[in-house]
């Protein structure tokens, strides 16, 4: 739990550095290693039994292995296997570790609990940033240039976050899954005295996201939430009267709203072309097609886009500006498809699982709202990595961390021999010690 709340700022702590082809050991890496090689051990010794390998394990493999296969055609492929290791194989063994940890609905609340503190220490220090000047946590070798504040030349009124995550839109994409795990957490959690601490980090992440200035992120919890609002009939009020409130404030004050520089350069600025990246995509499809199997190489856009693109222009472009197409173009379909394979598995799996936590002889202790909370979550991730380039494995290791939580701790329902799942109690409800997931009901006589 300390590990996802603190990770950022883990990450800044110590960095000790491992030599050509092994990515730093910065503090999270540290603290990541020893949960899983703790989690390997107690197993070794009998004291937990770890849940069946599966699909997911598999892809914690084959996903970064996908992304080294284009190493050797990249401009640096020591920095692409360090990529590989940090960016894809720590994140996804995340889920493996949520997977084991997890063994009850008060240890699922715990989690999205350190979730939701990640949020408000992150908001914190976007909040000290913006109001001091201050950057800490600078990205190691960055030009004053890449230090900039202001978000651009036409527009010196809006202020970037630099420091920390490195830009505001990580810290976008970051809040974005911390504040549906607060929104569930608010109304799923027991006690009132709790719910006036689970608003206020609410509201307070909303505002972080807001300075965030990022309007794919704006958009991805808008989805997020209308996807949430299946899962609590209050929150559909809620999102209800915050629109007409909204909708009222832009009535009457319509003209310095929509004037202001906020909603012309940020809220509809370039909406055609999506900020310029319609081009850009055009380009990265069109060199994809051209090696559609092992790609080009990591940062080979740079190089040869001039020649791919559609708009008329002959220079070079710098990325392709999505996350899809930047592993499309560089690693081709071998690193692409494992990837995608590795976010919707666990989606493929919920929709099963979803079939059967509605059931009321249901023993596992996910109930429906957390399913949606995670579809939710996801659909944050699937959406901004449309439109940047994650270079972050913790925008990623969040949403399979709740995936691990709470897809991957009940795979073991969606096996054919689930006769003899783990029938979990709910500690919240009851009162008593929760049956641990090594532990198994006998089989009915019935077969069930």
């Amino acid at each position: 739990l300390l590990f996802i709340a603190l990770q950022p700022y883990l990450d800044k702590m110590i960095m000790i550095s491992m030599g050509q082809g092994l990515p730093d050991l910065s503090m999270g890496r540290l603290g990541l290693a020893f949960l899983l090689i703790s989690l390997l051990g107690r197993a070794t010794l009998g004291k937990v039994r770890l849940a069946p390998l599966g699909l997911m394990e598999l892809l914690t493999v084959a996903v970064p292995v996908g992304i080294m296969l284009a190493a050797p055609l990249s401009k640096q492929p020591l920095s692409v296997v360090q990529t590989a290791f940090s960016h894809y194989l720590l994140p996804l063994l995340i889920y493996f570790i949520a997977k084991n940890c997890v063994h009850d609905e008060h240890e699922l609340t715990s989690l999205m609990t350190a979730v939701m503190v990640l949020g408000v220490l992150v908001t914190a220090y976007m909040v000290f940033e913006l109001a001091t000047g201050v950057i800490l946590f600078p990205e190691d070798g960055a030009s004053a240039e890449r230090l900039a504040r202001t978000y651009s030349r036409r527009t010196p009124g809006l202020w970037l976050v630099k420091g920390l995550l490195s830009d505001s839109y990580n810290f976008g994409r970051v809040l974005v899954t911390t504040i549906l795990a607060s929104t569930y957490l608010l109304f799923r959690r027991r006690g009132r005295e709790w719910s006036w601490w689970i608003l206020a980090a609410l509201i307070f992440q909303l505002t972080g996201l807001f300075l965030s200035l990022n309007r794919t992120c704006w958009v991805a919890l808008v989805v997020g939430l209308a996807i949430l609002q299946f899962a609590f009939p209050r929150l559909r009020r809620w999102l209800l009267t915050t629109v007409i409130v909204v909708a009222a404030t832009v009535v009457v004050f319509h003209r310095p709203v929509l004037e202001s520089v906020l909603v012309q350069k940020r809220v509809l600025y370039n909406l055609r072309t999506l900020n310029g990246r319609l081009p850009r995509w055009h380009t990265a499809i069109d060199m994809w097609r051209d090696r559609p199997v092992l790609g080009w190489g990591f940062g080979r856009f740079e190089d040869h886009s001039g020649l791919y693109r559609r708009d008329g222009g002959v220079d070079n472009l710098k990325t392709p500006e999505s996350d899809y197409l930047t592993i499309l173009v560089s690693a081709g379909l071998v690193g692409f498809l494992p990837y995608v394979l590795s976010l919707l598995t666990p989606f493929f799996f919920s929709l099963r699982l979803f079939y059967k936590a509605r059931a009321p002889d249901w023993g596992g202790f996910v109930r429906p709202e957390a399913i949606i909370t995670y579809w939710a979550v996801l659909s944050g991730l699937l959406l901004t990595s449309l439109t940047v380039n994650l270079g972050l494995g913790i925008v990623r290791g969040l949403v399979y961390t709740v995936a691990g939580a709470v897809v991957g701790t009940h795979e073991v329902w969606l096996r054919a021999a689930n006769r003899t799942a783990p029938r979990f109690v709910d500690r919240g409800d009851t009162g008593e010690p929760t049956l641990r997931p090594d532990r198994a009901d006998p089989p009915r006589l019935d077969g069930r």
